[in-house]
């Protein structure tokens, strides 16, 4: 370059020299980039050596395992590129406040400036990171941690700070730094403004469909995490904090376990009430164990209590009741809850760790089917549409039988197979009964499904079996009469009359629709149902989305 380079200038050119050291040993295929057979990797305690992206491996000074998954979702920040390293400066400031003396520090470029929390493992404080000119939270953990557990303490935790700097997604606190002042480690993180969910949940209970929002970022955090080989160890309402009405995030991931284990008078980490009852017996932490916490979690947000009520005069009662007490579910379950998440909990809340979901990845396909479906209200033209569409195509199922019957009646080449108009008759009546039967159990009609439309109660769940087929009975009035009329013969006053109630009755649901705002037909007032646009999103833009709905 001609022109002196400024400081910026030597950064930017700084990375695209790592992106190419990083490139130049990747070979170039034609639509994406091919995973070589052996890197070099670095792993959270320091140690370089060479990997296979994917098999994994163990590192040889730590023993950690390096799973290939968690490789791949890294691989650019574990890469070894030793000619970008450098030696972290410190420079402290001596300004301090008269109320605590980290005040006004500096811990390598961070400026403490206000101190935020304080909590078993530390203070948090706001602090500028004054490279990058933005505000972080930097918790500084507790001298006893050193003097308790000495120098392989200390650095075992900041291994584990490491660890989950490397987790990188929406769901987890991210860590920016890891360091070390005066036997007293350090964290800078990013700094999540909102308040915990327990503080949310404690003004005002949060609504099913929040919950279960909630619960699947928590779970593909937990998931994403377990690519890692990292474990939570306390996770509970305290531990969720809700960023900007958005977003839900995972803090002190897998740190508070590691400070419990690292003090003599708490050989069992984690809170009493959300701990795993295998973890009691001294059964090391497990993704089971985690479920378990989750599931306590979720129980306690859905109802506003726990599924266990710890009773007893002394600590050895308390603990021998989390460990033999049934989940006291609700007698009567409430109607805003689908029955499914009364069999999810059921399976996160079990005693036997072996009895729980073996991965995330069971636990996600069981969750995604819960989440309520929307509350979008179709409008009238694609519902009239659905409706004559899923007439027309139940009287064409008819048409033959009918047509059969006909035949059979009128034509004396047939009249040896007069009996079978019997069974001609029996189907028409079938008929309507076995499309009931097909809508009750879930599935959709083809008018709705040409127009994307789903039947939803009022909390945006699907309707009960019971309700739905009652419901769909009424909505096909029309055409069942008509079938049914082929049966009984359309001169009857039975009929007739039959004809004239449905006839009026559909007169009214159109009204309805049109008349009132709410766009609702007089069959949805009457099963308290709605009919809603669902597009049917997959699973990957359900991810995206989660941070969506507001807590």
């Amino acid at each position: 370059m001609d022109c002196p380079q400024s400081t910026f200038g030597f950064l930017a050119e700084l990375n695209l020299f790592s992106i190419q050291l990083i490139c130049m040993n990747l070979p170039q295929a034609p639509i994406k980039t091919a995973i070589p057979d052996s890197v070099s990797y670095r792993c959270v305690c320091g140690t370089v050596f060479d990997l296979n992206p994917q098999l994994g491996g163990h590192c040889e000074h730590c023993h950690r395992e390096i799973p290939a998954a968690a490789f791949r979702d890294a691989m650019t920040a574990t890469v070894s590129l030793n000619s970008l390293e450098e030696t972290a400066q410190w420079d402290f400031s001596t300004e301090h406040s008269d109320h605590d003396p980290h005040i006004g520090l500096k811990l390598d470029h961070f400026l403490l400036e206000k101190r935020l929390g304080e909590g078993g493992m530390g203070v948090v404080y706001r602090a500028l990171d004054t490279s990058l000119q933005r505000y972080v939270a930097v918790k500084v953990l507790r001298r006893s941690i050193a003097e308790k557990g000495g120098q392989n303490s200390v650095d075992q935790l900041l291994q584990e700070a490491v660890a989950q700097a490397r987790l990188n997604h929406p769901n987890i606190v991210t860590i920016y730094y890891v360091g070390q002042h005066n036997d007293e480690p350090f964290l800078a993180m990013e700094l999540v403004s909102g308040r915990t969910v327990a503080q949310q949940a404690k003004e005002e209970p949060l609504p099913f469909h929040s919950v279960i929002h909630l619960a699947v970022q928590v779970a593909d955090a937990l998931r994403h995490a377990s690519h890692f080989g990292i474990i939570h160890g306390d996770i509970k309402p305290s531990n969720l904090l809700v960023a900007s009405s958005t977003r839900i995030k995972l803090s002190d991931f897998g740190l508070s376990r590691l400070v419990s284990e690292n003090q003599d008078d708490k050989p069992i980490s984690g809170t009493p009430n959300y701990l795993a009852p295998e973890l009691l017996s001294g059964s090391a932490n497990s993704p089971q164990s985690d479920m378990y916490s989750l599931g306590v979690t979720l129980f306690e947000l859905t109802f506003n209590r726990l599924p266990i009520q710890l009773t007893g005069e002394s600590l050895a009662e308390k603990l021998e009741k989390h460990q033999t007490a049934e989940v006291d579910f609700p007698t009567q379950w409430p109607p805003s809850v689908p029955l499914g998440w009364k069999t999810l909990l059921s399976k996160l809340l079990t005693k036997s760790p072996e009895a729980r979901y073996q991965n995330y990845e069971e636990l996600m396909d069981d969750l995604y089917p819960l989440i309520p479906i929307g509350s979008t209200i179709a409008g009238f033209a694609p519902r009239a549409t659905a409706f004559i569409i899923d007439q027309f195509l139940l009287l064409c199922f008819a048409l033959p039988l009918f047509a059969w019957t006909a035949i059979v009646q009128l034509s004396d080449f047939f009249r040896y197979w007069s009996w079978t108009s019997w069974i001609s008759a029996f189907g028409l009546i079938l008929l309507p009964f076995l499309y009931i039967a097909f809508v009750g159990s879930g599935r959709r009609s083809l008018g709705r499904m040409l127009f994307q439309i789903r039947i939803v109660n009022s909390y945006g769940l699907p309707l009960d079996r019971r309700r739905m087929m009652l419901r769909e009975f009424i909505r096909c009035l029309p055409a069942i009469t008509l079938m049914w009329g082929m049966v009984a013969g359309s001169e009857s006053m039975l009929h007739q009359a039959t004809q004239t109630f449905v006839s009026l009755f559909v007169l009214a649901n159109i009204a309805t629709m049109l008349l009132y705002r709410t766009g609702l037909a007089l069959h949805d007032y009457l099963f308290n149902s709605s009919a809603v646009l669902d597009f049917s999103p997959s699973r990957a833009s359900i991810s995206r989305s989660l941070a969506s709905p507001s807590l």
